[in-house]
Parts: C-alpha cells; structure tokens; sequence
C-alpha cells in the first residue's frame, strides 16, 4: 500500500490568459471530459505508480462542504489485499443483484450485462480506495460522506 499526501488548500489566483485562450481551452476541456465513460472492463497490463500518484492528486483537488476534504485515499497492490476486497465487493454485489435492487434499477443494468462478479478487483494493478475521514471531536463532520 502506498499513500498521497493530503491536499493542501492553495488560493485561487486569477486565470493567466485571455478570454479567448480560456474558451479554447474549456473546449478543449469539454471534448476530454466528453470521452469519459463509466468503465466496466479493465485491463491488467502495469500502469506507473505516478499516475496514479497524480490521479489522487487531481481526486484530493475536488471541492468539498466547507473546504473539509473528508476522504483519505489509498492505493493498494498487495494481490492478497485486492482478493479480500474482492471478496467483500461481490458479496455486497450479490446481494444487491440477487436481494436488494429494484425491479427498474435492475432493468437498467441488464443491457450493459453487469453482474455481481467483479474479476478486475484482482486483475487491476491497482486499486485506489477511498476512506472517509473525521478531523476530530468538536471538528464538524461531512454530511454527505
């Protein structure tokens, strides 16, 4: 297991480049962002460290209630690790598929011909898993951790 370090806040400065630059730029942004699909397959081929490195940097960047930044990430690669992880996901997943989904919720899944088996967890060189953190008694709590 490897950890990040926790983000620490930097204030906003104004952007350093002209409007014009800035749309180019956001639709440069948009067409990326636009690519992105939620991701049932992975592969198993290695992926360097630093990427996911900067990965969790960019995730720590995201805003949060009140600045609290209540999560704590971890990256995990020991293979005996992922295997319990696995374990544990497919039997919320089971129970999910084979109890506790709607009717409708289950009718949505079924064209993308998911189930409650989740062999990537072991086959992913990498898992990042992502913690809720508490700062302490008095420190307020998130509300929608």
């Amino acid at each position: 297991m490897s950890e990040v370090p926790p983000y620490r806040p930097v204030p906003l400065e104004p952007l350093p480049f002209a409007p014009s630059e800035a749309l180019r730029k956001s639709g440069e942004f948009l067409a990326t962002m636009s690519r992105r699909r939620s991701t049932r397959d992975f592969s198993d081929d290695p992926v360097p460290l630093e990427l996911i490195h900067d990965a969790i940097a960019t995730a720590t960047t995201a805003p949060s209630g009140a600045n609290l930044q209540p999560w704590h990430f971890v990256i995990v690669s020991d293979p005996e690790l992922k295997a319990q992880i696995r374990q544990g996901a497919e039997a919320e997943e089971r129970a999910f598929y084979e109890k506790r989904g709607s009717t409708e919720w289950l009718a949505a899944l079924a064209p993308l011909g998911t189930d409650w088996r989740k062999p990537f967890l072991e086959a992913a060189p990498y898992l990042i898993v992502v913690f809720e953190v508490h700062k302490g008694e008095g420190a307020p709590k998130p509300y929608y951790a």
